[in-house]
């Protein structure tokens, strides 16, 4: 359950913020960027699931829409049974970053789960074709208060911290897959956080070099948060703020930041600074 806060605090604390805003609204955004410096703080992760049937894997470049490259079949989640059939050139919408190797006939094969013509379930990774666009957003009865609603991107961040290679990111409105080969290095000791699949997530891009410090600082950690233009805003109880310039788009060079937020507390956890934005699409 989460703790309700005192609201005559959190009111003052909004006041502060609206204040130091409308003062601030025409200072220059800062340029500069930052580089090779990541910081993860998940305490969450379902994704070091394995066995021989079933991986939960960071499928980052196959969250969206696809045009079917080869007839096929839509397979039960659980019995892997038929449950219908698609031919070249329908949509396959992958939904999941689940993955499954099993056989239907003779030959294994990777499988990755998501929907054909209104049916869901498992999809043979081969028949994935020609990208047609995000994944269409889900459509909450009761949806989650937000921030903001993050906007549809893919790209990668450029690792400079080690020889692993880039991470791999999809942002949707709501959620952010990411795939942070980095955390391979046996001296990060962070191999639950290669993979990540996080629902209800804020995505935002900053060129402020003092971010991580600002961000995994006590004014974040504890502070009610606001988001208002171009900054997020921490406010703690005794009137002291902080603010980092963002951006809702992503581009190329800038560093990305994602963590959630609890609207009844209207705080902020699971704090992450990535490196810079490269390779947008």
């Amino acid at each position: 359950m989460y703790l309700q806060v005192d609201k005559s605090k959190e009111n003052k604390n909004r006041s502060v913020a609206n204040d130091i805003l409308h003062k601030e609204n025409n200072e220059k955004r800062r340029s500069g960027f930052m580089y090779g410096r990541i910081l993860e703080n998940f305490s969450d992760s379902n994704l070091v699931k394995n066995n021989h049937l079933v991986k939960i894997v960071q499928c980052s470049k196959y969250i969206g829409r696809y045009t079917a490259n080869a007839n096929g079949n839509v397979r039960d989640e659980n019995t892997h049974d038929k449950l219908a059939s698609y031919n070249v050139g329908d949509e396959i919408e992958v939904t999941s970053t689940k993955t499954s190797k099993f056989s239907s006939k003779i030959l294994s094969k990777e499988h990755v789960f998501g929907l054909v013509n209104g049916v869901e379930g498992w999809i043979v990774e081969d028949n994935i074709g020609t990208w047609l666009g995000n994944a269409h957003d889900i459509i909450y009865q009761n949806p989650p208060e937000r921030l903001w609603d993050n906007i549809h991107a893919r790209f990668e961040t450029n690792n400079t911290s080690n020889n692993r290679g880039n991470s791999k990111y999809t942002v949707t409105r709501d959620d952010l897959y990411r795939y942070a080969p980095v955390n391979l290095a046996p001296d990060r000791n962070a191999l639950n956080q290669v993979y990540h699949d996080s629902k209800n997530r804020h995505v935002a891009y900053t060129s402020d070099i003092k971010v991580l410090d600002k961000l995994f600082g006590e004014v974040f950690s504890d502070g009610v948060i606001t988001y208002d233009d171009q900054y997020l805003i921490a406010v703690d109880d005794s009137g002291k703020y902080e603010k980092i310039n963002i951006s809702l788009a992503p581009q190329n060079g800038l560093t990305v930041i994602d963590f959630n937020y609890n609207p009844n507390t209207n705080k902020i956890s699971g704090r992450h600074v990535g490196h810079a934005v490269t390779n947008l699409e």
